[in-house]
């Protein structure tokens, strides 16, 4: 019974490997209708462009990690082509329920996932504190 969770979590690893190396993308990516590059990413949020709490989130985002310099921070267009295949292995390997699969804005982090602009906003601080915590023990 495991075989097709193994099958489908090995075939967003391969999507996710695939869109890693084709390109280096630059921080415009999204805005010319490009993937950016998650690679080695800290922080990825998925959002939607027509969502009013994505909008928040990633203001909210853009301007607080700001004080977080070294981590790096990706936000990613889930319209864009082949969104769908890197979210699907963050939903298989942080176990995300079928109902909130697509579910926008999500944010996902070493330490966790967190999906909706309330559980974002409620969570990001100890997320920030735990990466922070990881980074200087490096």
């Amino acid at each position: 019974m495991r075989r097709p969770f193994l099958i489908s979590v090995l075939l967003s690893v391969l999507l996710l490997t695939f869109y890693g190396f084709q390109s280096r993308i630059h921080s415009h990516a999204a805005q010319q209708g490009r993937l950016p590059d998650i690679a080695g990413a800290e922080i990825v949020l998925y959002y939607s462009p027509s969502c009013d709490a994505c909008t928040s989130i990633r203001r909210f985002l853009d301007a607080k990690l700001k004080a977080y310099p070294q981590t790096r921070y990706v936000a990613v267009d889930n319209t864009l082509p082949g969104a769908a295949g890197q979210r699907a292995w963050f939903n298989a390997h942080y176990h995300v329920t079928v109902s909130q699969a697509e579910a926008v804005p999500a944010l996902f982090t070493k330490q966790g996932c967190y999906i909706g602009y309330h559980e974002i906003d409620q969570h990001l601080w100890d997320a920030l504190a735990a990466q922070q915590s990881a980074v200087s023990r490096h």
